[in-house]
């Protein structure tokens, strides 16, 4: 994959533009990851149920799952991120925000008709569990927890608007980590070791090695990033899903 420009943003609940995504699926990682054929699989998330009505959806997250600064990476953090997605205070506003619209009362927050955060269906009930409650029924839901939109973000960003501009701020959960970032001229991804499946990251004999320069125009991650990172060798796909095209399938007609 190559980067014709400087990415506008590394902040997934921001991004909309496939050079951002290219770093950002390399930096983050979400509840679920692609499988070789386009199936959903364990991510961040070990496991999940899905109640029989198709409204409520529990993840557990794995325990081992951390940051790049070896915090741990909790419900909260999830919760926090959606959250923040939908807040209308969120400037600029996330493109992306009506992908979050199936859960409940998530609009209508949103829209600034709901004031209350707590009102919305997605809730830490503690550390490594999260439970999500919908409008509807939506069967591709689950498919929705690998777009970046849905991505965790460090609780640090609350108190620092400008964390995505800094390798020092910028604080992931992925694969790959953000070892520094030169603006108009390059970003240096290095191997996360805190990533949870940190083993399968092929790019480990060196420092030097396991380090990638990457200039734009000639920008070379690994262009089998996820079979380096992940055994199924599946791809994140940059493109949310379109309502229209499932035919607002799960949503309430008025």
């Amino acid at each position: 994959m190559n980067l014709a420009s400087e990415p506008p943003t590394l902040d997934p609940g921001q991004s909309k533009d496939n050079n951002s995504n290219t770093i950002i699926n390399a930096v983050f990682e979400g509840l679920t990851r692609k499988g070789a054929n386009g199936e959903e699989q364990p991510g961040v998330a070990e496991k999940w149920e899905i109640s029989k009505d198709g409204l409520k959806y529990v993840f557990t997250l794995r325990k081992d799952a951390k940051w790049s600064n070896g915090d741990p990476v909790t419900a909260k953090d999830f919760e926090f991120a959606w959250k923040r997605v939908l807040d209308p205070k969120t400037t600029p506003a996330p493109p992306y925000a009506y992908q979050l619209y199936y859960i409940k009362n998530a609009e209508a927050y949103n829209m600034g008709e709901i004031k209350d955060a707590n009102e919305v269906g997605v809730k830490a009930k503690d550390d490594h569990t999260l439970e999500v409650t919908l409008e509807n029924p939506t069967p591709y839901f689950l498919s929705l927890m690998s777009f970046q939109s849905f991505y965790p973000i460090h609780q640090s960003a609350k108190d620092n608007d400008k964390w995505a501009t800094k390798a020092e701020t910028l604080i992931g959960n992925g694969p790959f980590k953000i070892a520094s970032m030169t603006k108009g001229q390059k970003i240096e991804l290095a191997k996360n070791d805190q990533y949870w499946d940190n083993q399968s990251i092929k790019l480990q004999k060196s420092r030097d090695e396991h380090r990638k320069q990457l200039g734009y125009g000639a920008f070379q991650l690994p262009q089998q990033r996820a079979r380096l990172c992940r055994p199924s060798g599946g791809q994140h796909s940059d493109r949310p899903i379109d309502r229209s095209e499932k035919g607002n399938a799960g949503r309430a007609e008025n």
